[in-house]
């Protein structure tokens, strides 16, 4: 994906959504995602992004939160995670 097409990826997330109401870090396997996490508590929706290209990896929707609470209980482990068998 070129720059442009990932810049204009998060323009449209935010065109539909608006500002995050919090961003976090989180990690994909074991690769971090520096600020990917693009938190809607409000909406009940969480965009987990790849920083890199802004590409969509994964969308969680909940019930309508804080983000207090959604940090607190809903939020997935953030640590790496081994490829143990």
């Amino acid at each position: 994906m070129s720059s442009a097409a990932s810049a204009n990826s998060q323009f449209r997330n935010e065109a539909i959504f608006g500002t995050p109401e919090a961003t976090f870090d989180w990690v994909f396997g074991t690769t971090p995602m520096a600020g990917g996490e693009h938190v809607y508590a409000s909406r009940g929706i969480t965009i987990f992004l790849n920083p890199d290209n802004n590409a969509v990896v994964y969308i969680s929707v909940y019930a309508s939160t804080t983000c207090a609470e959604y940090a607190k209980n809903l939020r997935p482990p953030r640590e790496k995670r081994s490829n143990l068998r």
